[in-house]
């Protein structure tokens, strides 16, 4: 019995391998015959039958979706789904006119009485067959373009009006000046007057930018809040605005109102090569004005380095055209300068003048000097005895028609003197309707004493100085009249000497005659300083207010706050009319440590 089962389980087993033949094991993959059919997307169509076998969301039984496709394999897109007048809509996702490319669901409804944006709805009054309500009555309906009608002041048929920020004539629209563009709370109609940048605006704070921060059409018209100083101040601490770059500095002069704006403006000058005169026009804010942000360059128009290449001057209106005129180096300007940046045309002051040592050293509007009611032009030629040049208003009709070849009056200095190294104008001292001069003549004397000449208008033709009042040294070497100041008329005159380690003289000349002396060492206020003082002399009008004259002096070896040489600018300021015996205050800002 024991056999006869091990042999009926073995026959078992191999009726079992024998049925299994030509299937495949356990861990090998199906082997497709030819013809069998595959369902390559897996979506449970076989390729044969599924028209798109790489897509599962299209087989037969599909849903159709609007798209384009023919997703239930029908064999087209249902009619809903294409586009005719291709709007980029489909009648199954809400075209309800494909064949009006203008009517869709994104487009806009129009009072027409045709569903333009397919919602399916008309505008409140589009229907034709209703009125449409006025109910403003205001002339225009909704559909006429009332874009408020609940509102009477707008319509098509209102003009915008000023400045209330709203779409008044409804065109769609604000007008470009109610826009906030930099967004600081002003419009343009408000009175921004510049809407790209947020700091400026009516009330903004007005800073060292050449820009019109506050909006009140002046550019960085900055009050100064000091008072004149006196005492010893550094720089550093009395500063109201610092121009700096471009070699700038060699000389300044205050220039006048050239643009006619009501401000002052300021020249400087570069003793560098390129752009030498930079004018630029008033007010100021505390600040620093670099060299570029000037308003004018004036290029240069001789050799670099030119001493006389350097100097400025304000001249006043020398035209009478209500904008006052400039010197830079050897050519007058008349005001307005036209652009930016130009090679302006000017009147040339050396013309005629070639044979003379330092020709056009100082150029200066002389005031009337004729007394015919325009001022004139003096020009001084220091070397050997000297010589002042004076040219009569009116110069009129531009550069190109002034002639300075001829001069109307020469002013001759003595044997040696260097008359013309320096010059001012004096104003009308003495009261008889013509103005007067100031000429300093450093190597008058002997041994260099020095002087300055007072020269009364009226100036009409040829004089010599050994007769005009003389306000002389008696100290060998001491070159008085290496500058010279006026004080506006009241008859003060400031004499600058150049050594022994500089003075300056504060002289009155009322009560001298037109042909005296007066000696400087004998009556006159003597300024004392260090190495150079009196090089530079100006006079600054009455900058303290109290109706005096008021003075600059260069103290170029100067001693500063610390003891140290750095460089000093005295100031003088004299009360009452300069008259002797008036009191005179003095102070000095120096450099800063």
């Amino acid at each position: 019995m024991a056999l006869m089962r091990t042999m009926r389980s073995r026959s078992a087993v191999l009726s079992g391998l024998l049925l299994c033949a030509g299937c495949p094991g356990p861990f090998s993959e199906p082997t497709p015959q030819a013809g069998d059919d595959l369902d390559a997307d897996g979506d449970g169509w076989v390729d044969s039958e599924d028209c798109d076998p790489a897509n599962p969301d299209v087989h037969p039984g599909a849903t159709e979706r609007c798209n384009g496709i023919d997703d239930d394999c029908s064999g087209a897109p249902s009619d809903d789904e294409a586009d005719e007048d291709g709007d980029g809509h489909r009648p199954c996702a809400g075209d309800c006119a494909d064949d009006d490319p203008e009517r869709h669901p994104e487009t806009e409804e129009l009072c027409n009485g045709v569903d333009d944006d397919c919602d399916g709805e008309l505008l409140q009054f589009e229907d034709p067959g209703a009125p449409t309500p006025d109910l403003d009555e205001d002339g225009w309906t909704v559909c006429d373009g009332d874009c408020d009608d609940e509102d009477s002041t707008r319509s098509p048929g209102t003009p915008e009006a000023a400045c209330n920020g709203v779409d008044d004539d409804c065109d769609g629209a604000l007008s470009e000046d109610e826009t906030d563009a930099d967004l600081d709370g002003w419009m343009p109609c408000t009175g921004d007057c510049n809407d790209d940048v947020a700091a400026a605006h009516p009330g903004g704070t007005e800073q060292a930018d050449r820009a019109d921060d506050d909006c009140n059409g002046v550019v960085d018209d900055c009050p100064w809040t000091g008072s004149a100083p006196k005492g010893t101040v550094s720089v550093g601490d009395s500063v109201h605005a610092r121009f700096t770059g471009g070699d700038l500095g060699e000389f300044v002069a205050g220039a006048g109102d050239v643009n006619g704006d009501g401000y002052d403006d300021i020249l400087l000058s570069s003793s560098g090569a390129g752009a030498f005169g930079y004018l630029f026009y008033g007010p100021f804010c505390p600040g620093e004005y670099p060299a570029s942000s000037a308003d004018v360059f004036v290029e240069h128009t001789g050799a670099v380095g030119s001493w006389t290449d350097w100097k400025l001057a304000g001249m006043g209106d020398l035209d009478q055209d209500g904008f006052d005129d400039y010197r830079v180096g050897d050519y007058v300007y008349f005001g307005p300068p036209e652009g930016e940046e130009t090679t302006l045309q000017g009147i040339f002051v050396r013309e005629g003048q070639a044979a003379y040592h330092v020709p056009g050293d100082v150029i200066i509007n002389a005031g009337d000097v004729n007394g015919d009611g325009w001022d004139d032009m003096a020009s001084s030629f220091p070397g050997g005895d000297g010589q002042v040049w004076i040219w009569h208003g009116p110069f009129l009709g531009g550069p190109s028609q002034v002639s300075l070849t001829t001069p109307d009056a020469v002013l001759s200095g003595e044997s040696g003197s260097n008359a013309g190294h320096s010059l001012a104008a004096l104003g009308d001292y003495d009261e008889d309707g013509t103005d007067d001069l100031a000429i300093g003549a450093p190597a008058w004397g002997d041994q260099d004493e020095g002087a300055a000449y007072v020269v009364a208008g009226p100036t009409i033709e040829d004089r010599d100085l050994v007769d005009e009042i003389r306000l002389h040294s008696t100290t060998s070497w001491l070159q008085a009249g290496w500058t010279v100041a006026g004080g506006e008329g009241n008859g003060v005159v400031l004499v600058g000497a150049l050594e022994p380690g500089g003075l300056a003289y504060l002289a009155t000349i009322h009560g001298v005659s037109s042909s005296g002396a007066l000696d400087l060492q004998a009556d006159p206020l003597e300024v004392a300083g260090a190495h150079l003082l009196g090089m530079s002399v100006a006079a600054l009008g009455d900058i303290d207010g109290d109706g005096g004259a008021d003075f600059a002096i260069g103290d170029n070896g100067g001693l500063g706050p610390a003891g140290s040489p750095e460089g000093v600018v005295h100031l003088l300021y004299s009360d009452g009319c300069g008259s002797p015996g008036a009191t005179v205050h003095s102070g000095h800002v120096a450099a800063a440590s």
